[in-house]
């Protein structure tokens, strides 16, 4: 309805680098305020630094108000997509999150074979921040 905006590829937050505004793929906001953060990356294996400069982005650069929630989606061509998404999610089940866990990760069922859902939930500022990481295998 018209209560929700979306905004795309919008400048906000801080860049990577600190020097200019990030710019931010998907941000939806509801009666005026951010809700959800997006943030989406391609990779062909485990590429850490990649993920971490991504779950970087959607989480604190882009994020200074501390969005509820934040989706990272992952789009990958790895050939093995069931090793290639085990591997996700050891990655960022022992992931040094910028804020304290209030759940461990969790796998969630998709019911889709190219399609990965984990999530948890981190604790910012007595807030909860329900973080999304979904994968997407690109055949």
């Amino acid at each position: 309805d018209e209560s929700y905006i979306m905004k795309d590829q919008t400048r906000q937050g801080e860049s990577e680098e600190g020097e200019h505004a990030g710019e931010v793929d998907i941000q939806i906001c509801y009666n005026g305020l951010p809700v959800v953060m997006i943030e989406g990356v391609k990779i062909s294996s485990l590429e850490k630094n990649t993920l971490d400069t991504h779950m970087n982005k959607v989480l604190t650069k882009y994020d200074p108000n501390g969005c509820p929630y934040a989706f990272l989606i992952i789009y990958t061509t790895v050939k093995n997509f069931g090793l290639g998404y085990q591997k996700i999610l050891e990655y960022f089940q022992k992931y040094d999150y910028p804020y304290s866990r209030e759940t461990d990760l969790v796998d969630e069922s998709t019911e889709y074979g190219e399609l990965k859902h984990a999530q948890i939930v981190l604790n910012r500022n007595n807030q909860k921040t329900r973080v999304h990481i979904w994968t997407a295998h690109i055949i």
